[in-house]
């Protein structure tokens, strides 16, 4: 599907304004490419408007504002919170129905990270009967998710968003095939592509939504289709202004305004 790991001009032009909502930097428990203040200047200098910290151990709430304070607001950097065990993990559905209603009450966003596919439809349903209003379904191509399509067009009818990461195909943990039918299965309004990029053997972080946009135009998706599912989709799931008319990026005052991310998870890497 790419002939390059380096992105074309046009796509670099088109991801201009965008969010990456899943990404891996350090400091973490295991090896990562990028710090993330290294990581938010390399958004600064490639058009991007910022990102969530994705940590699987640890919040990142106070991370990303530190990062916001010492780039003076230059990107819109977003904390996270995975609820693996190492802060107490997440077990009976009860107590998930407690923790989706504060987030209904404080407008976070809910992602379902980890979890078997069952547990993504369970978790889902109840994160938008609280009153959730954005739900993310992470990664439905990867192995350990395997969310049969079925599922993932019942899930868009309700709203919720599917997010196609770069580095599933492209580590072959699916095959672009795949994710590409079940993009145009679900369609461009319910996508959400990231990068789930960090790793050491990775591509650069900063280019992987640029990556993903040349990878979206060589199946035919066009511009615009493009456009919703990397730009005003991710503006839109960070609680960022959409763009203006003319295409001009407007920039985050230090990330004020923006929404953390609550992810029902298990580990991963």
């Amino acid at each position: 599907m790419l002939t390059s790991t380096t992105p074309s001009e046009w796509a670099r032009s088109l991801v201009s304004g965008a969010y990456d909502l899943h990404v891996h930097v350090a400091p973490d428990v295991m090896p990562r490419r990028v710090t993330d203040v290294q990581f938010a200047r390399r958004c600064w200098d490639a058009g991007l408007a910022g990102f969530v910290l994705k940590s699987h151990y640890v919040p990142t709430a106070e991370r990303a504002a530190v990062v916001n304070e010492a780039l003076g607001g230059e990107v819109g950097v977003l904390g996270g919170l995975a609820l693996n065990a190492s802060i107490g993990g997440m077990n009976p559905l009860a107590a998930t129905r407690e923790v989706l209603k504060l987030a209904a009450r404080h407008q976070l966003v809910v992602a379902t990270g980890h979890l078997a596919a069952p547990e993504i439809r369970a978790v889902a349903d109840a994160a938008l009967e609280a009153g959730v209003r954005h739900v993310i379904i992470t990664h439905p191509d990867f192995p350990q998710q395997d969310l049969p399509l079925d599922d993932q067009l019942a899930l868009a009818r309700m709203g919720a968003f599917l997010e196609r990461c770069f580095a599933t195909p492209f580590t072959g943990n699916c095959g672009w095939a795949g994710m590409l039918a079940g993009i145009k299965a679900t369609g461009p309004g319910q996508t959400i592509i990231a990068t789930d990029l960090g790793q050491p053997g990775n591509p650069p972080v900063e280019g992987g939504l640029a990556l993903m946009a040349d990878a979206l135009r060589a199946a035919g998706f066009t511009d615009g289709e493009i456009t919703t599912m990397i730009v005003d989709n991710s503006r839109l799931l960070a609680g960022a202004d959409p763009l203006p008319p003319d295409g001009g990026a407007v920039r985050p005052a230090g990330g004020a305004g923006l929404k953390p991310v609550v992810t029902v998870e298990r580990e991963g890497t």
